[in-house]
């Protein structure tokens, strides 16, 4: 779904579909394959493997599930954080949120990958480490939102 067909948008719908464009997925799979590097004990082909199986299954699941964090988001702060500041969905405060979760939803989605599939052990160390990678890539897709805003 893109956010030109949607009836409704939000910053998670249109952070999705920058998710999936070259430069986030190419920098996601560079910051992550370092990540795995060293943080696990895969080398070679197993680490390039374990790499790119991550990454497949968060932009499989993100594709849903960032948008839905989204809406969870937008449901609880238009009761609570939007009355306070005077402000709709399109404000720093969400874009932070967005920014936040979908990092959140790619490194649940990757650890699970690393843990079931390679039977790798994160621990909280490894979690925020490939949360700050996944924050990464997360970044250059809503960097390039400011510098190319979607056309309506």
């Amino acid at each position: 779904m893109t956010p030109i067909l949607a009836n409704l948008v939000w910053p998670a719908l249109i952070l999705t579909t920058r998710m999936l464009a070259v430069w986030p997925i190419a920098a996601g799979l560079l910051v992550e394959l370092f990540f795995v590097r060293q943080a696990t004990n895969l080398r070679g082909a197993r680490c390039l493997t374990a790499d790119i199986t991550m990454n497949l299954a968060s932009a499989a699941l993100g594709i849903v599930l960032i948008p839905l964090s989204g809406i969870i988001w937008e449901l609880l702060a238009t009761f609570t954080i939007y009355p306070l500041l005077n402000v709709g969905s399109f404000n720093p405060v969400t874009w932070g949120a967005t920014v936040l979760l979908a990092a959140g939803v790619n490194t649940v989605a990757e650890g699970w990958v690393l843990q079931r599939g390679f039977k790798q052990k994160l621990g909280r160390r490894g979690f925020w480490l490939l949360f700050a990678a996944n924050l990464v890539s997360v970044s250059i897709a809503f960097i390039s939102i400011l510098l190319h805003p979607p056309k309506t």
